[in-house]
């Protein structure tokens, strides 16, 4: 009974710490399920990787042990997988109009796969920042939107980490895309 006494407040700080942190972290929402009707025909999509660097590798290594105060950063390729999930996302929210129709170009100008833990949990965090244009003969007109995203477990896994990212650069394509068709006209090139 009185190694139970003893045990007790450690027993309960193990259970506290442990119900703040998830084994399945919750993902953030999706934005684009509301549709934005960008009354654009498109005429082609371009999807480019304009980051200095990029990571050697196919996927950010997690480390198998969990230590405190760990910190690996990734940059992913821009893999095929990604330009369908960008241009899929495109072309479901512009509305063809008779005219002639625009080149889009999306640029991938930053993202980052973050991992970092502390004693009792895994972060799994995301950065991009990308640039949508859209041109034709008689102009063009721009966007940038950038965002990050993060969820705590006590386990990270590559798969939910993809999920992630994938959702993060889909998240703020379609905030470039909210605001490019904020713009009235297209800007001349002068």
């Amino acid at each position: 009974m009185k190694i139970i006494a003893k045990l007790l407040p450690y027993l309960i700080t193990a259970i506290s710490v442990s119900s703040c942190v998830t084994s399945k972290p919750v993902l953030p929402p999706d934005n684009s399920i509301q549709k934005l009707k960008i009354p654009m025909s498109i005429k082609s999509i371009q999807i480019v990787d304009s980051r200095d660097s990029v990571s050697m590798g196919d996927d950010i290594q997690l480390p198998f042990i969990l230590k405190p105060n760990q910190h690996i950063e990734f940059y992913p390729n821009l893999s095929e997988v990604h330009k369908s999930l960008l241009s899929t996302l495109i072309d479901d929210n512009m509305v063809q109009e008779p005219g002639e129709g625009f080149e889009i170009q999306v640029e991938l100008l930053e993202a980052i796969k973050i991992f970092s833990s502390t004693w009792t949990s895994e972060k799994e965090q995301v950065k991009a920042k990308v640039r949508v244009t859209a041109s034709n003969g008689t102009g063009r007109i721009w966007s940038e939107a950038q965002g990050e995203s993060f969820v705590t477990s006590i386990d990270a896994q590559n798969a939910k980490f993809e999920e992630l990212y994938k959702l993060n650069l889909k998240n703020v394509t379609y905030k470039a895309l909210e605001l490019l068709k904020t713009y009235k006209a297209p800007v001349t090139d002068s």
